[in-house]
């Protein structure tokens, strides 16, 4: 659903908007986990996920040359806070079962998809896009491949995504997502020479120092709860 929310809020708001949002993914987890889970976070956490943050939207957002298109109203917004809240129930959902249940990450990858099917397929039916998908399959059948390899490299990098949530914690997989989007932009725009913009230059300084204190804070935190349990 908040993969359907999303992009079905660009019929109401412009791309730029919706990159944005998509950019500030750990915030409704940081939150959920706060609130409805009771986890707890350092103030350092808090800084270092609003900088992470910060510092992608910047990046997206200010693409030389890139076209604003047109305005945003309020329903396509709404259709996107939608889809932050769901997507950052998600995660500490998968979670909260694992401990509660004791399921094993890829039980919980099945059952996962197993229903999203049945989610999707209602959406098709509601939407009434479920023929016209049929009937342009069949008039390019050679996309049917294409569609079966995504499906494929999906399943296989929702793997590490469910691992990440199981041994972890789903706000260190939503980091490692939002970053490795952020890499893939920023690379790319490295390799292939393109021109970035003042504003872009300080939203990878901010990601690259996040990242960087983040691993600095979690390599210190694992070593204060070694020592206490030594003593």
């Amino acid at each position: 659903m908040s993969m359907f929310f999303s992009n079905y809020a660009l019929k109401f708001v412009n791309y730029p908007t919706q990159v944005v949002a998509k950019s500030c993914k750990m915030l409704p987890v940081m939150a959920i986990e706060v609130v409805r889970y009771r986890r707890k976070y350092s103030v350092l956490q808090y800084i270092l996920v609003l900088l992470i943050t910060s510092g992608v939207t910047f990046f997206n957002f200010f693409k030389p040359g890139k076209a604003g298109g047109g305005d945003s109203s309020i329903f396509g917004l709404l259709l996107l806070l939608a889809s932050l809240i769901l997507d950052g129930n998600t995660g500490p959902a998968q979670r909260k079962m694992k401990e509660d249940y004791h399921i094993s990450k890829y039980h919980l990858m099945q059952f996962t998809n197993f229903w999203a099917i049945f989610v999707m397929l209602a959406g098709l039916i509601v939407t009434g896009e479920i023929m016209p998908s049929f009937s342009f399959l069949e008039r390019h059948p050679y996309t049917l491949w294409n569609v079966l390899l995504f499906g494929l490299l999906s399943g296989i990098g929702q793997l590490f995504v469910f691992n990440l949530v199981a041994d972890f914690s789903p706000l260190m997989c939503t980091l490692v997502t939002t970053v490795r989007k952020f890499c893939t932009f920023f690379f790319s725009v490295i390799f292939h020479g393109h021109h970035m913009s003042q504003e872009q230059w300080v939203g990878a300084a901010f990601v690259f120092i996040g990242v960087l204190l983040w691993e600095v804070d979690s390599q210190l935190s694992k070593k204060k709860k070694q020592k206490e349990k030594t003593q």
